[in-house]
């Protein structure tokens, strides 16, 4: 359906968007939705506002994250990604950029008229209930 529409990223391009998230996540931050999270992350080592319910993330402390879980449950980093990360998704999957790219299809296309200012969670599944 997509091919042609998307490039593939190159490793290259995979390290720029990897770097950029992280610089993201030092500088800007994230909001934060729950004040437990929010302490929780505070004893983790991120700067938090508590009044902007945000938090900010070193990356050391985001890069170090797979390693640390794989020793402390002594499984291999791959199986940390599989069983620990990805196990509440419905086909073990992360969301790929082709996920996204239908979901907007869909959303931009007249067959998805019924849905209106409605949200979108991308995620295999990953915070059903």
């Amino acid at each position: 359906m997509l091919k042609g529409m998307i490039k593939v990223l190159s490793q290259g391009d995979m390290e720029k968007l990897h770097n950029a998230a992280l610089t993201v996540l030092q500088n800007t931050g994230l909001k934060i939705q729950g004040k437990f999270l929010l302490d929780a992350l505070r004893d983790h080592g991120c700067k938090v506002d508590d009044k902007e319910m945000r938090a900010w993330f070193d990356p050391a402390l985001v890069e170090k994250q797979i390693p640390e879980q794989a020793l402390k449950l002594n499984i291999t980093e791959d199986e940390v990604v599989r069983n620990v990360m990805l196990k509440n998704t419905i086909d073990g999957q992360f969301t790929s950029l082709d996920d996204v790219a239908r979901t907007v299809l869909f959303a931009a296309d007249d067959i998805s008229g019924s849905f209106s200012g409605q949200s979108f969670l991308v995620t295999h599944g990953w915070c059903m209930k």
